[in-house]
């Protein structure tokens, strides 16, 4: 492998993989968040969390496949991320202390479509 692919790999796909591994961590706490009375707090942070996937995915496939149709890397890093918000909730049904909810993957969602739609 060419120093300049290793260099590329790191620069646009490292932070993919740290990210999610970062995600993963986080779901495997059973308390990863402090007690608040902020209403609906975990939903706004799903949102953000996984906007932040889909954009680090955008930038990531963009960087590597500059040729790439914009609607066909919005699909794909759209379709991932979603993908990886089921597989997470999935993940804490064997986290104690922790469930699965469909909710939380809408919301995963919902972070990958707005970013998806304004990110350029």
């Amino acid at each position: 492998m060419k120093a300049s692919h290793i260099r590329s790999f790191l620069f646009f796909w490292f932070p993919v993989i740290a990210y999610c591994v970062i995600i993963f961590i986080g779901s495997a706490m059973e308390h990863p968040l402090p007690e608040t009375q902020i209403p609906q707090l975990d939903k706004f942070l799903h949102t953000v969390e996984y906007g932040g996937l889909c954009f680090l995915l955008m930038r990531a496939l963009k960087g590597s496949y500059a040729g790439m149709p914009r609607r066909t890397m919005v699909m794909i890093a759209v379709s991932c991320t979603v993908l990886y918000g089921a597989s997470d909730e999935i993940h804490q049904l064997f986290v104690p202390g922790r469930v699965c909810t469909i909710i939380d993957v809408f919301f995963d969602s919902l972070g990958a479509l707005i970013v998806g739609l304004i990110k350029k």
